[in-house]
Order: C-alpha cells, then structure tokens, then sequence
C-alpha cells in the first residue's frame, strides 16, 4: 500500500460557523491590488487596505466590517507596502489581549505613514513617515518585514524600474539604498522568507516582458543586515525553531494517521455518489428533453436562440422569466442547461425570423456585453488653449447616456483638468487593472475628448501633448495579453492639424500652430481627417449616442459608424466634421444590453 501524505497548497473556502461562504467587501470597493494584515488582542481583526485611500478592519469572529476610514495621504493607493510592526510576532499569533493597540506601517510611493489602532475604541490616528527619495517614485514592489527590518525588491514607476533593493529600519527610522542589486528590474513581485527566516524568496514578473513569464529570485537576508541586526534574529530564530520543531513532529504523527483513515474512508463513499449523481442527472435530462418537446412552438424558438449566447447570460435569462419560475430554480439551472443542448442538436425550425436571427450571430465572433468604457474629457486648459465648455456639458452627457444608462456598461470619466503625468498615470493604472480582467470585461471602449495637435496628439491641460499611438500602445496585445482577443474601440473628438475646413469663429479642438499602430483588434474613429481642425459642437457624440440606441439590437458596429458619417455631415454647422474609421479586426462586431453588471473597479 502506498502511503499517504497530507494535502498541502490547497484553496478552500472563507466560510463562516454556519458553513456559509464569507465575501469581503462591499460593492464599491476596489480590491484589485488589496494588502491585508491580521492582528488583535485575539488575533481576530483583518486589517485591509485598498484603492483609493481606503482602510477598513473585518471582525474574523462576528465576520462583519466594523470601521472603514480614509487614509490622510495625496496619491492613490496600489499593491502598497503594509506590514504589521508588533515588537514580537510570535506572541502576537498566540493572542496578546493585554495589547489593544495595533501598530501598522504603509508605504506607497512617497507616502509613508504609521498607522495606529486603539481596539477598544474602535479607532485610527496616523503618524506621517519619512520616505527616502531612491524609492519614492516607485510603488509595486515585493516586499518582507524580518524582525526590525522591511526588505523593498524593485519596483515601478511612469520613468523606470528598479533593479535595487531598499532597507528601513522600523527601530532606528533609517533607509539605506542597495543601488543595482538586483540582476534583473522587477514589477509587480512578490518576496517571502524561508521558515528559519535565513533567505528570501522573490518572485515576480520580468521588467522586459509584458507575459506571464516570470522570475525566481533567491538572496540571503545575512547579506542585507548589518552586524547587530544578525545577531538579534539568530537569537529570536533559535528559541522559535526548537519549539516549531518539537511541534511539528508530534502533530505530523497525529495527522498522517487520521488523513489515511479518513481518505480510505472517503474515497468509497465518493465513488458511490459519483455514480448516483450520474444516474440521476441522466434521468433529469431525459426529464428536461421531454418538457422541451411539450412546450409551444414560440417558446422554443426563443430558448433554442438565446441558449446561443453565453451560458452565464442564458441561465440569468431562464431563472429571470416569470412563465418557468415554477419550473426552472437554481438547483436543476446546469441540468436543464445540458439538456437544451442536445435538444437544440436535433431542433430546426421554418420560422424565418427565427433564422435570421441565428444566422446574424453565427457570422460574428465578438458579442460586447461587458465592456469598461473609460473617457478620458479634457475641457479646461491653463494655457493659451481655450476652455471646450460642450466637452464638459455636452459629450460626457451623450456618452453617459449611450454606455451607462442604455447598455449599462461600466462607465468611469476622469477629472476635466489633467496634466501629462496625471493621463500616462491614469492609463499605467488602467493597464495594471485590467492585467487579469478579473471583472471578465469582454471589449475596452475608450472615449477621448479635448484640443488636439498636429501628428494625432492630445493637449494635456498644462500645454503638453501625448501622442494617440502612445495611448494605444498601452493596451495592445503584448502589454494587455488579457485582452489580446477583445474588441478595442477609441472614439477620438480632437483636432489633427491646423488645416480650417471653414472660416467661422468657433472654438477649435486643437493648438494653433503620428504614428500608425501595429497591432491588430483596434477598432479607432475619428471626429475628423488627419491634418484637420475640428468645431467644439459636440455633433460627433450626439451623433454616436442616437445612432447607437436606435440600430445596435440589429445592427453591426461598423454599420452604424458607417450612418454616423452620414448622419453628422447631413447636420448644419457640421463642415469640419469628416468621421474617419480605422479598423484592424477580423471580426463583427455586435453591442448588447448588459443584464446584470458585478464589477470591482473603484474609480
């Protein structure tokens, strides 16, 4: 017989004393680069910090939010530093309920901050903290707290990444700077310590490349400490590691024992289920085959055309319609699913609306129904660039409209006044967020307005310009592999030159005074042709937001643009409008209703 070992690495479940599964957070939070620490008079409180300037404190044992406050710093907060700075961790996992007061410390960036918890009154005070210049500009680096000590690998920032390791001392304040220690930059890496706390682990993305591929770096701590700081872990690690040890052998005896049996045990008892649920679905489905067979004609042309759709969408729809509410419930949803399947194998039908309708979305690959739409409205300026007042009152208002309110599509739209900086830091954190898609976003649509410059380039509102090309690079399939088969869509409202279609004293989208991508899934409209001026009128989103609501449930994308550049130079006052399109797809592209949105971005 071979012997059995316990299972290690495991994911299981969050739940609470009922065996119901706990979900952190509240709708409106935005945990995408979350840090949490746990601590407490009895080690119940989960300390967690998250975008924007968030911190909140989860009760583990009531498993219920208990205070949420704001962090007092200028920047965003995003995969910050935040570690627990209890004088002595081991007495802090057995429970020390003398000490009600939890120390913490956060750096993000230039931020630095000493965070203090008073348990009993349920309270913060903050306590600003010197951040040293090497490491300010920069933010997502891995990170490790050993003893009195924060190791800092890399890190990110709009100019460079780092390839230095930074120090600070928690007693002594004090930084100290490893210039090019590392034989690699790192972003986004993740650092841990051995068990005896002798090395540390580092594990993070490539600075070169924009893929999964990754690194695995080792390094002694010995060879970051200075002399005192060695012989102050050696100390605390020998008393840990004897009592770490003498336990650990008497629980692996205990526990290998009662995994065997168990397993033994549990293994014949799934295999009888297995079969049992087998049978049983298999009657279920004949069941559900039957009913499909009974039910009137229209009925089944309607379930056999939305189960082409996503399976999610479907099941949504089917538990959604009041006619099959006594029939169709959450438990038996997966088995009637499986079932329609092989009924639609073998269905046909004459109706030929019916027909057409499949026909329609069997010649596409690209249904968008949970796109992010982010505008980017540049309206007010501090140099001689004029205020678009219609950018402000009109375009974000039609856009609004079209995205939010009728497809109901995550919108967010920045502030009317950004500098340079602020849009190449808005579209890096962009990027980052939408590295993993956990919010299963199928298109980006991307929404720019404000005064434009010769060679396709958008003014910032200090005067400065960043080139479209650049924007779009930023998300092309070897920065955003999550998105390499999703649809891109910019719709561009700026000037591209100085040339005048006419002579009339309104406001230019431009300065009075590009590059063509190489990467396909774009699909970019422009407000006008390159070279050319364009009026603040607001023709070109007006346009987009009536077209759009009044064809998209039977109309492909480019159609519709296609009776946009119709429809605006049919309007007065439109002769510098010319709606040019740019489209690297391979694909149709249909735009549909979102049901139900569940989404984390916090903007």
């Amino acid at each position: 017989r071979s012997k059995k070992f316990k299972k290690n690495n495991q994911w299981i479940p969050f739940t609470d004393n009922k065996k119901k599964v706990v979900k952190l957070g509240r709708q409106e939070d935005g945990y995408e680069g979350v840090r949490a620490v746990i601590g407490g008079s009895n080690t119940h409180l989960l300390f967690i910090t998250h975008q924007p300037k968030n911190i909140s404190v989860f009760n583990l044992n009531t498993f219920q939010f208990i205070k949420h406050d704001t962090l007092p710093i200028d920047n965003e907060i995003y995969s910050p530093c935040f570690v627990s700075t209890s004088e002595n961790e081991q007495e802090m996992m057995k429970g020390n309920k003398k000490n009600k007061n939890i120390k913490m410390l956060l750096f993000h960036k230039k931020a630095g901050l000493s965070i203090r918890y008073d348990e009993t009154n349920n309270t913060f005070r903050y306590y600003t903290k010197k951040v040293c210049k090497d490491i300010a500009p920069f933010w997502n680096y891995g990170y490790v707290r050993i003893n009195d000590i924060i190791l800092f690998f890399g890190g990110w920032s709009v100019k460079a990444i780092s390839n230095s390791v930074y120090k600070y001392s928690i007693r002594e304040k004090k930084w100290t700077t490893f210039q090019d220690a590392l034989p690699t930059s790192l972003d986004g890496c993740v650092a841990m310590s051995s068990k005896d706390c002798k090395n540390v682990h580092i594990i993070g993305v490539l600075s070169a490349n924009w893929d999964s591929a990754t690194t695995h770096l080792k390094t002694k701590v010995r060879k970051w400490l200075a002399e005192e700081e060695k012989m102050k872990i050696k100390k605390q690690l020998s008393v840990k590691e004897k009592n770490k040890k003498r336990k650990e052998e008497r629980e692996e005896g205990e526990e290998e024992e009662k995994e065997k049996e168990k397993e033994e045990e549990g293994e014949e008892i799934e295999k009888e289920e297995k079969e049992k649920e087998k049978e049983e679905q298999k009657k279920e489905r004949k069941k559900w085959i039957k009913w499909l067979k009974r039910s009137d004609k229209k009925d089944k042309k309607e379930i056999v055309t939305k189960f082409k759709g996503s399976k999610k969408d479907f099941k949504m729809w089917l538990l959604d319609q009041e006619r099959w509410k006594n029939d169709l419930t959450k438990e038996n949803i997966s088995v009637f699913y499986d079932a329609v399947g092989s009924f639609a194998d073998n269905y046909s039908s004459d109706d030929e609306n019916t027909v057409n309708s499949m026909l329609f979305y069997s010649n596409i690959s690209s249904v968008i129904k949970n796109a992010l739409v982010v505008m980017i409205a540049i309206s007010e300026y501090n140099t001689e660039c004029e205020n678009l007042p219609n950018v402000k009152e009109k375009d974000i208002k039609h856009f609004r409209e079209l995205f939010k309110d009728e497809l109901n599509y995550k919108f967010v739209c920045k502030e009317p006044k950004m500098d340079k900086q602020d849009v190449q830091e808005f579209l890096v954190n962009l990027m980052y967020k939408l590295l993993k898609n956990l919010s299963n976003y199928d298109a980006l649509i991307l929404i720019i307005c404000g005064h434009g410059d010769a060679g396709n380039a958008l003014v910032t509102s200090e005067g400065e310009s960043i080139s479209i090309d650049t924007i779009r690079s930023f998300f092309d399939r070897e920065r955003l592999p999550s998105f390499k088969d999703y649809p891109k869509i910019f719709f561009i409202d700026i000037c591209r030159g100085n040339k005048p279609f006419s002579i009339k004293s309104i406001k230019k989208r431009g300065k009075e005074g590009g590059d063509v991508h190489n990467d396909d899934g774009f699909l970019i409209v422009w407000s006008t042709t390159s070279g050319y001026k364009v009026d603040d009128l607001s023709l070109f989103s007006e346009s987009i937001k009536d077209t759009i609501i009044s064809k998209y449930e039977n109309t492909f994308l480019y159609q519709m643009l296609k009776e946009v550049r119709v429809n605006v130079k049919g309007k007065p006052d439109s002769s510098t409008y010319c709606v040019e399109i740019s489209d690297t797809t391979d694909y149709h592209i249909v735009l549909e209703k979102n049901l139900v949105r569940f989404d984390f971005y916090n903007n």
